[in-house]
């Protein structure tokens, strides 16, 4: 597109061909398909201009453009091998790395270890193994009911002050808009007065004219919904926390070592994964009586609450 518009002659004030960064932000502003976009929430408002393309076509050129700029991975995730990534040797404590071991009859995934200076001298650990480990460890740390109650409290309780946040918000916003209206026939005074130049009342009144567009479209939605669909969906949401085995089984393969470093950050070492460190969230939640789990409850709580 650079190239054809190069070709037509298009170019910038200083009579330069248009510079690949200004044609990405040409095909991804909103405002050219008539929406408006609030700068305080960044929320879309319908525009009162006439738009230069339709929605579709704008929408069809964002899925183009988000396709073109992803980023390719080089390591395909493999069912078989979940927690590469994640396992790390008991002799060296390095990320064990994966691969099949042929049988007579089929191919075994096995997590191995190729570190030369290793004191297992290159130990490999059947994939199963490791897995069951990592599984009986979720059994483990399943979330406490108590902890999952006080969640759904503190997530109704701040949706709540969302819901006045935004009231609040919504109602200095509509005494913005009658201030830019007051100013707007203030202009129109001081032109009729002669106080300022055509060019200047133009181009002050398109500023005005624009920013009152932007506040007429955040006064006029419908915001007092703010935070209900969290409180309505708060089971769902919770749920998964109190059955992390079942959760961990029915996530997609891509998925699944997101999973566990959300869970492990740094890994855990195979064979003594009950002293791994756990992730910010789940050790706020605590442990549930695993005697070899280093999990901390959360401050203010008494020991086994």
């Amino acid at each position: 597109m650079r190239r054809l518009m190069t070709s037509w002659g298009v170019a910038t004030h200083r009579h330069q061909p248009i510079s690949p960064q200004s044609i990405d932000h040409l095909f991804a502003n909103p405002y050219y398909a008539g929406i408006l976009v609030d700068p305080w929430s960044k929320e879309e408002q319908e525009g009162r201009h006439v738009p230069m393309v339709s929605r579709e076509d704008f929408a069809r050129v964002q899925q183009l453009l988000s396709r073109s700029r992803q980023r390719k991975t080089h390591h395909r995730a493999r069912s078989e091998f979940p927690l590469r990534g994640s396992a790390r040797c008991k002799s060296c404590q390095r990320y064990l790395t994966s691969s099949f071991s042929r049988g007579r009859a089929k191919r075994y995934p096995y997590y191995f270890c190729y570190q030369r200076q290793c004191a297992g001298h290159r130990t490999s650990v059947p994939a199963e193994a490791v897995h069951q480990e990592f599984e009986h460890y979720l059994r483990n740390i399943a979330v406490k009911r108590e902890l999952i109650a006080s969640v759904g409290e503190t997530v109704q309780r701040v949706a709540a002050e969302r819901r006045v946040s935004v009231q609040t918000q919504k109602a200095r916003r509509k005494a913005e808009l009658e201030k830019t209206h007051r100013q707007t026939q203030e202009l129109i005074q001081m032109r009729t007065r002669g106080l300022i130049t055509d060019q200047e009342f133009v181009m002050q009144k398109a500023a005005l004219s624009e920013r009152r567009f932007a506040l007429e479209g955040a006064v006029s939605s419908n915001d007092g919904s703010v935070g209900q669909p969290v409180e309505e969906q708060l089971q769902a949401i919770i749920e998964p926390l109190t059955n992390l085995q079942r959760t961990w089984r029915s996530l997609p393969d891509a998925l699944q070592p997101r999973f566990v470093r959300l869970l492990l950050p740094v890994g855990f070492v195979y064979g003594r994964i009950g002293t791994a460190e756990l992730g910010l969230l789940f050790r706020v939640f605590g442990g549930s009586g695993n005697s070899e789990s280093s999990v901390v409850g959360p401050p203010g709580l008494e020991p086994g609450t």
